[in-house]
């Protein structure tokens, strides 16, 4: 079980060869369009998104929480895709980390 102290840990991010690339880019590409800065375990989240969403050639949306991926859709709209991810576990989605594997808009 994790401390609450753990869970609001600063973290560092480190960018070079202990990232592991997907898709041609690295994590560090990624863009955060909303919300305050990472804590520790968010981090880790995202990592766990990216390893999922770099499964898919079609645009696909995942949201993962605590490590585990809680809903992902695939459609050719994105919002579809994440309204339908959403759908996977409406409670687990909120304050969960969202990928895309395609460019989205705010």
């Amino acid at each position: 079980m994790f401390s609450p102290k753990l869970l609001m840990s600063k973290a560092a991010f480190c960018v070079g060869d202990v990232i592991a690339e997907v898709n041609n880019k690295e994590i560090d590409t990624a863009i955060r369009h909303q919300g305050k800065e990472m804590p520790y375990l968010e981090y880790i989240d995202a990592d766990a998104a990216w390893n999922c969403i770099s499964e898919f050639k079609i645009p696909t949306c995942v949201i993962v929480k605590d490590r585990n991926p809680c809903g992902i859709a695939s459609r050719d709209g994105m919002l579809e895709a994440y309204r339908l991810a959403v759908k996977g576990d409406p409670a687990s989605a909120i304050g969960g980390v969202l990928a895309f594997n395609v460019e989205v808009d705010k």
